[in-house]
């Protein structure tokens, strides 16, 4: 779908990028830092902002009123690594070739932090994925500071992957504002990783009690529990599938505190109003919609389409709702434009 519309998508961002770098901008401004929040398996149509009855996003939705939201954003892959290779690189994952758990991104393929740090920007990169975007991957080059943020599995805690867990928003927050601060003072490039909203679904306090109710079936949420589903193992009723959103549910709201937490700190900070802000997700999560959970599997619209939201230096063209598709590979040239970098790659968004 994205290729035979290629050509109006293009048109779209580039009149869409004439309007966000023209209007209202000075050539005497400082460059804008670029700040990019990555919310690990987040379907847009579980934020406020994007029709949600749930109040899963107060910080979101603010971000939203104050920027620009795209409301037909898609990512290039229903997992990981492939969907934020694509961000990194401006290429399709038949491009760029992360398409395997193993895969790295190539060498001779430049990135997003890494045009952006030859451009002269300071770049840190916070990630909690610490299975997919990590250094051994590619992910971390172009980073001065980058972090895989994870720890041990604690007694009676399953972990998810070779005995670890992904660090929670609080320590990614409070990491990713360490590195803000210690950037200060020049232009600088973020990328912040949150891993919350994936299973396993295991919200804290007060978000579980708002967004759970009782329940006495087997679901806890685990992530070993959805793949026996989908592997056809395990049945799962109406109320198991409720019981999941639940959580999910918890889980964003809970991420979304921390992400105010994060804006709120940026201010403190006095750089988040000049600075270009995007939060996306690199893919969604299925909840019964077509017989299936988790993600990876299929690319149906829950997994592929994925909330984009763009505030820009002062809170320009506020309000702003974009209809048009667009892809997930036209961000990082868009991003580039607005901090007044160059690009020289050949790629493939626009």
């Amino acid at each position: 779908m994205l290729d035979r519309t290629a050509s109006c998508v293009a048109s779209t961002i580039v009149a869409l990028v004439a309007m966000l770098t023209l209007g209202g901008c000075s050539c005497e401004e400082p460059r804008a830092n670029v700040v990019v929040v990555v919310i690990d398996t987040l379907r847009a149509d579980h934020l406020g902002c994007y029709g949600y009855e749930r109040p899963t996003s107060p910080q979101l939705d603010r971000l939203a009123a104050e920027g620009v939201l795209f409301e037909n954003a898609f990512a290039s892959s229903s997992w990981t690594a492939p969907s934020i290779a694509s961000l990194f690189t401006s290429l399709h994952p038949s491009a760029h070739g992360v398409t395997t758990f193993n895969a790295a991104l190539p060498a001779a393929v430049a990135t997003l932090p890494e045009i952006l740090h030859q451009d002269g920007f300071r770049t840190a990169g916070l990630s909690a994925n610490f299975v997919h975007i990590i250094g051994r991957k590619g992910f971390a080059r172009g980073f001065e500071i980058f972090e895989e943020l994870r720890r041990p599995a604690r007694d009676g805690e399953a972990a998810e992957f070779v005995g670890l867990l992904a660090a929670d928003a609080e320590t990614v927050t409070t990491r990713a504002l360490a590195a803000a601060a210690a950037m200060r003072g020049a232009p600088f490039f973020l990328y912040v990783h949150y891993m919350d909203p994936h299973s396993g679904y295991t919200p804290p306090e007060p978000f579980r009690s708002r967004f759970v109710r009782p329940y006495d079936g087997p679901f806890d949420g685990g992530t070993e529990q959805l793949k026996r589903v989908m592997q056809g193992e395990m049945a799962i009723a109406d109320g198991d599938m409720q019981r999941l959103v639940d959580l999910y549910d918890a889980e964003i709201a809970y991420t979304d505190a921390e992400i105010g937490r994060l804006f709120d700190g940026l201010r403190d900070l006095d750089v988040f109003d000049g600075s270009v802000v995007a939060v996306l997700s690199d893919h969604g999560e299925e909840f019964g919609d077509h017989g299936g959970v988790f993600h990876g599997v299929t690319l149906y619209e829950e997994m592929t389409r994925v909330p984009l939201l763009l505030r820009l230096p002062r809170g320009r063209h506020a309000g702003t709702r974009v209809a048009s598709v667009v892809s997930l590979v036209d961000l990082g040239p868009t991003l580039i434009e607005l901090a007044g970098a160059d690009d020289e790659r050949s790629t493939q968004g626009v």
